[in-house]
C-alpha cells in the first residue's frame, strides 16, 4: 500500500525564495521517495523610487513573500524549510528577520532543517558546494522548469530540503503515523 503526502520545500530569503512542490510516496519497509512536480522562485526587488520609505518598501516585499508562501503551501501535508540563520550586517539581520516572519504564513506543520542538515542529507557532505547541490537537484529532477540562472540555487536548495527532510526523525514519526492510519491499524 502506497501513501502519498503533498509536500513543499522552501528555501526562504528576502530577495529570492525557492519553492518546490510535489509528493512523497511511502510504503512500509521502503525509503520515502520524493516526486517533484513544480518549482517556483519568489523574487522581490527594492523599489528604486527615492520617495518610498525603506520600511514601507520592506513591508511591501514581506507581504508579497508571505502571500506567495501561503499560495504555494496551501493544501500540503508537510512543509520542509531550511531555516535561515546568521547575518553579517544590520541590513542582513533585518532581511533575516523578515524572511523568518514570512514563514509564519505557512499553515501546515513545518519541519525545520539547518543548512548543514540539508547539504548533508542531500549530498552526504555538510559542506557541499552550491554547484554540487544544484547539479544533484537537476540530475534528480531534470523535467522541472529550471531557469538556468544563478537563481536555480534557491529552487535546488528547496528540493534538497525535502530530500533531506524525509530522513529526519520528525518526518519518520509523521510517516509512520500516516502509514498506520492508511492500514487501519490504529489500535495501539
Amino acid at each position: 500500500m502506497t501513501v502519498r503526502l503533498r509536500a513543499v520545500g522552501v528555501d526562504p530569503a528576502f530577495l529570492n525564495t525557492g519553492i518546490v512542490r510535489g509528493f512523497i510516496n511511502m510504503e512500509i519497509g521502503l525509503e520515502p521517495q520524493f516526486e517533484a512536480t513544480s518549482i517556483h522562485l519568489i523574487r522581490t526587488k527594492a523599489d528604486k523610487n527615492k520617495t518610498i520609505r525603506q520600511s514601507a518598501d520592506d513591508f511591501r516585499r514581506a507581504r508579497f513573500i508571505a502571500s506567495e508562501l501561503r499560495d504555494h503551501t496551501v493544501g500540503s501535508d508537510v512543509v520542509f524549510v531550511e531555516m535561515p540563520s546568521g547575518a553579517q550586517s544590520a541590513r542582513a539581520a533585518k532581511a533575516l528577520g523578515i524572511a523568518l516572519g514570512c514563514l509564519t504564513a505557512i499553515e501546515p506543520a513545518i519541519i525545520q532543517l539547518t543548512a548543514a542538515q540539508v547539504k548533508n542529507g542531500f549530498t552526504g557532505n555538510k559542506t557541499a558546494s552550491k554547484a554540487t547541490v544544484i547539479d544533484r537537484a537537476k540530475t534528480l529532477h531534470p523535467d522541472l522548469e529550471w531557469l538556468n540562472q544563478n537563481a536555480d540555487e534557491h529552487m535546488a536548495d528547496a528540493i534538497a530540503c525535502v530530500e533531506a527532510g524525509v530522513k529526519t526523525e520528525e518526518f519518520r514519526s509523521m510517516a509512520n503515523m500516516a502509514l498506520t492510519l492508511a492500514r487501519g491499524d490504529n489500535d495501539g
